[in-house]
């Protein structure tokens, strides 16, 4: 079990995916606390319902904060056929720099390389 201050689902997320069973707001009462242990020891988990919808859709939520409006819009336009050289051309880097940018984002979303980034984020409905 993890407690966790109230606006941080993403602690909450990443928690769970540690293998936490259940998460609770630090400030929840002791009544609510014994009640979570013993739905926890009979195999229950016990969550949130944000960190239980991010868990669902199998995003964790600094990846979610990964993905940038600039970001995106690189993605949107990659999935339309820009190479990396027109779009570093188009946003003021080398493509060299482009192509390590582009890198970093796909591992902050979770990708291996280009194409599941773009699959990644139709999927997730950015594009």
């Amino acid at each position: 079990m993890v407690l966790i201050e109230a606006d941080s689902i993403d602690h909450g997320v990443r928690a769970a995916r540690a293998g936490a069973r259940s998460v609770l707001p630090r400030g929840i009462t002791g009544a609510v606390l014994q009640q979570t242990i013993s739905t926890t020891m009979d195999g229950y988990a016990v969550l949130p319902p944000e960190v239980a919808a991010r868990l669902a859709a199998g995003v964790p939520g600094e990846q979610l904060q990964a993905a940038t409006q600039d970001r995106i819009v690189w993605l949107r336009q990659l999935a339309s056929g820009v190479t990396v050289a027109q779009l570093a051309d188009q946003v003021g880097y080398s493509e060299r720099a482009m192509f390590r940018l582009l890198t970093a984002l796909y591992k902050d979303i979770g990708a291996r390389n280009r194409i599941e980034a773009i699959v990644l984020a139709r999927d997730r409905g950015w594009i």
